[in-house]
C-alpha cells in the first residue's frame, strides 16, 4: 500500500510539473510550519503549502487481496494578509491557484498509475477528483490569518489490478469511449443425455464473441454511423472491432446487434451498442473497406500482402485476419492443387468530416 508521504510527493510533483513549481505538499503537520521557506541561498521563497490527509479509508474484504479506497483532502494554506485583489475584488492568487488545481484534475482524473510498495507488492492506483473549493479566512496558529483552499480526491488501490482505462475498444480503427463494457463469449451447445459413462456430453455448435458498450454519442463520423444504425437499422455490414490491452490485440469481424439510444433532457445522448461476431464470408463490406480479388492456380503455399486489420479469404473455405502491426503479409498452404479466388478486404482509416468555413 502506498505511504501517505509518497502520495503527497506524487501530488506535489504533478502540480509543479504544470510549470508553477511553487507547491509543497506535506503528509505531516510537523513539517508544515510556515508560509515561507528559506532556500540554500538563505533567500525567503514563497510556496503554496498543503497538508494531505485521509478522511475516510476503507478496505474491501477480499481474502489475501488488498483493495482499498482512500477519500483524501489536500488543504492549501494561503497568507490572507498578503493576497492581492483584482478590479472585481477577487483574490488574484486564489484564481491562479484554482486554475492550476483544475488543470491537474483534468490531466489526472481517472488515469491509473502503478506503485510498488516497500514489500514489492504492485498496486494499480486510480485517482478520482471531486473538485476545488475555498474556505473562510481565519486565525490559524502559528501562521496568522490563513485562507484555506481544498482539493478533494479519492484513490482506489487494487493489488495487482488492471484498470479499465488500460483497455481500448476500437471500431473501424476509431476508439470507443465507453462508460461500461461487457464482453461475452456466446456458447450454444447440444446436450446428449444418453451417455455410457453417466456424464453429460456436450457438442458446442457456436462459439462467438459479443461486445456490449454504454457510451456517449460523440459528434464524429463514427458516432453518426452508430446513430444511423439505431435510427434506420438493417446494417449487416462488417465492422472491424479491436480489443487492446498492453501488448494484447484481438481483432474480430462483427456486425451491429440490438442497439438503443437514450435521451435525457439536458444530458448528452447515450447509446447502448451491441456487436456480435459474424461469419466474414456472409457479411457485406462498406465503403470503408478496400476489396481486392486475385485468381490463382496454386499448389502448396501462397503468400500475399495484407495490411494490418485486413482479412483474406483464401478461396478454399478458410479465412484469416491480420491482427499484428508488425506483419504485412500472410502465407497460406493449400491442401490440394487447383484454381482459387483470393479475396481480401482492408479497412481504411475513418476520415473525419471536413469543416465548412462560413462566409
Amino acid at each position: 500500500m502506498i505511504e501517505l508521504k509518497n502520495l503527497a510527493t506524487i501530488i506535489q510533483d504533478g502540480l509543479n510539473a504544470l510549470g508553477s513549481n511553487v507547491f509543497k505538499v506535506f503528509a505531516d503537520m510537523g513539517e508544515f510550519q510556515n508560509y515561507y521557506k528559506a532556500d540554500n541561498s538563505n533567500d525567503i521563497t514563497k510556496y503554496v503549502n498543503g497538508i494531505l490527509e485521509v478522511l475516510s479509508p476503507s478496505i474491501l474484504p477480499i481474502k489475501n487481496l488488498q483493495v482499498l479506497t482512500w477519500s483524501t483532502r489536500v488543504t492549501f494554506v494561503l497568507d490572507a494578509d498578503m493576497l492581492n485583489k483584482d478590479d472585481d475584488g477577487n483574490f488574484i492568487e486564489v484564481t491562479e491557484i484554482r486554475a492550476v488545481l483544475q488543470k491537474y484534475m483534468a490531466n489526472n482524473n481517472g488515469v491509473p498509475f502503478s506503485y510498488t510498495d516497500e514489500d514489492d507488492v504492485i498496486f494499480e492506483i486510480t485517482p478520482s477528483f471531486s473538485g476545488v473549493s475555498v474556505g473562510v479566512a481565519s486565525q490559524l496558529s502559528p501562521l496568522g490569518n490563513a485562507l484555506p483552499m481544498y482539493l478533494d480526491l479519492s484513490y482506489i488501490m487494487v493489488e495487482s489490478g488492471i484498470n479499465s482505462n488500460a483497455v481500448e475498444i476500437l471500431l473501424n480503427t476509431e476508439n470507443l469511449y465507453f462508460e461500461t463494457c461487457s464482453i461475452t463469449r456466446i456458447r450454444t451447445a447440444d446436450t446428449n443425455i444418453f451417455s455410457t459413462d453417466n456424464t453429460t456430453k456436450q457438442l458446442v455448435l457456436t462459439n462467438g464473441i459479443s461486445i456490449g458498450l454504454n457510451l456517449p454519442l460523440l459528434n464524429t463520423q463514427q458516432g453518426l454511423i452508430m446513430e444511423q444504425d439505431i435510427l434506420i437499422g438493417g446494417n449487416n455490414q462488417a465492422q472491424l472491432v479491436q480489443y487492446k490491452r498492453g501488448g494484447i490485440t484481438k481483432n474480430y469481424i462483427m456486425v451491429f446487434g440490438d442497439n438503443t439510444e437514450s435521451l435525457n433532457i439536458g444530458k448528452n445522448i447515450g447509446m447502448s451498442i451491441k456487436l456480435a461476431e459474424g461469419r466474414p464470408d456472409l457479411l457485406t463490406y462498406g465503403d470503408n473497406w478496400t476489396k481486392t480479388t486475385e485468381e490463382i492456380t496454386a499448389g502448396g503455399s501462397k503468400t500475399i500482402s495484407l495490411l494490418p486489420n485486413g482479412i483474406v479469404f483464401w478461396g478454399d473455405g478458410t479465412s484469416e485476419v491480420n491482427t499484428t502491426l508488425l506483419e504485412e503479409s500472410k502465407t497460406h498452404t493449400y491442401t490440394n492443387a487447383g484454381t482459387y479466388t483470393i479475396v481480401k478486404y482492408e479497412i481504411a482509416e475513418v476520415q473525419e468530416p471536413e469543416e465548412v468555413e462560413s462566409e
